[in-house]
């Protein structure tokens, strides 16, 4: 597993737009999986976490992506006065190690 298939609590606290402390509190309910990261911090599987935080996590990675890229996405985004619809892939490649 790698940084991108994980998420720090701080993440996922700023993309529910809840305080840090909220988010601890309900990923210790819920129990989600976590593995320990560079000084003791708690890296939470995103697979493991709830669809909808899942899915709010994968779209403020990519806004931040497309940001940092200049490739303007938005949810009022229009194509000939139609909406559009976007659908992102997040593919996991695994490597063999010889």
């Amino acid at each position: 597993m790698s940084e991108r298939d994980t998420a720090t609590i701080n993440e996922i606290a700023d993309v529910l737009k809840i305080a840090r402390r909220v988010a601890h509190k309900k990923a210790m309910k819920e129990c989600w999986q976590f593995k320990t990261g560079p000084r003791n911090a708690k890296l939470y599987y995103i697979e493991g976490l709830p669809q909808e935080i899942k899915l709010s996590i994968m779209a403020h990675r990519a806004k931040k992506m497309s940001e940092n890229a200049d490739i303007p996405i938005s949810e009022k985004s229009r194509f000939n006065g139609q909406p559009i619809i976007m659908n992102i892939n997040f593919n996991i490649y695994i490597s063999e190690n010889k």
